[in-house]
C-alpha cells in the first residue's frame, strides 16, 4: 500500500509539474465527455458537457443485475437496479489541472429483488429513492483529457420501499431525511 501511494504521489506531482499552467483553464464551451463513477459498490456511466468555462452538466446512469445462489440451495435472489443523476455544476478557482466544483443534482433510484426459498416461498422487495443534492467537490486533470473528480453530497432523500412475504402482509414504508450523501469518485475523459 506504501509503494502504491507513493508512486501515486509522484505520478501526480510529475503530472501537474508537465501540465499546469497558472490562471489557464482547459474547459471551454462544448467540451464534452465520459465519465465513470462508483459510490459504494455501484458502478455509474456518464457523461459531461460545459456550457460554459465555468458551468457544467453530468448526466449519469446506472444499470445493474445481480443473481446469488446458495452453494447449500437454501435460497437463491436476483437484484435489478436502475438509476439516473442529473447535476449542473459551477466550476471556480479553476486552474489547467485542478478545479473546484459545487453544484445541484437530482438522482432517481430503482432497486427490485426477488429471493426464492428452497420450501418455495418468496420473498419479494421494491425501493424508489429520490434525491436532490448540493455536491462539493474536485477535479484534478493528468492530461488535457484524462482525470479524475471526487465529490460528497448534502440533502434531501426520499425513499419508498414495498416488501411482499408470505409470512406477513404487504408493507409499504416511506421515509424523508437529510443527510450527506455517501462520497463519490470516478474518472473523467474528454473527447475535445
Amino acid at each position: 500500500m506504501i509503494k502504491f501511494i507513493i508512486t501515486l504521489f509522484l505520478i501526480l506531482s510529475f503530472s501537474t509539474q508537465l501540465f499546469a499552467e497558472e490562471n489557464d483553464t482547459i474547459f471551454s464551451p462544448g467540451k464534452i465527455g465520459i465519465t465513470a463513477i462508483t459510490d459504494s459498490g455501484s458502478w455509474w456511466i456518464g457523461g459531461i458537457l460545459h456550457i460554459r468555462e465555468d458551468i457544467a452538466v453530468k448526466p449519469a446512469f446506472l444499470l445493474y443485475k445481480r443473481e446469488t445462489d446458495r452453494k447449500d440451495d437454501r435460497y437463491n435472489s436476483e437484484a435489478d437496479e436502475i438509476g439516473f443523476e442529473i447535476g449542473i455544476y459551477y466550476f471556480f478557482n479553476s486552474t489547467r489541472n485542478f478545479s473546484i466544483y459545487t453544484g445541484p443534482s437530482f438522482e432517481y433510484f430503482w432497486y427490485s429483488s426477488e429471493t426464492t426459498y428452497s420450501d418455495g416461498d418468496k420473498y419479494k422487495e421494491k425501493e424508489y429513492e429520490y434525491t436532490l443534492l448540493i455536491r462539493l467537490g474536485a477535479q484534478y486533470m493528468l492530461s488535457e483529457r484524462f482525470g479524475f473528480f471526487a465529490d460528497i453530497g448534502f440533502g434531501y432523500i426520499r425513499t419508498i420501499e414495498k416488501d411482499k412475504s408470505p409470512y406477513s402482509d404487504d408493507t409499504e414504508t416511506t421515509s424523508n431525511r437529510y443527510r450527506t450523501n455517501g462520497g463519490v469518485i470516478g474518472a473523467v475523459f474528454y473527447f475535445n
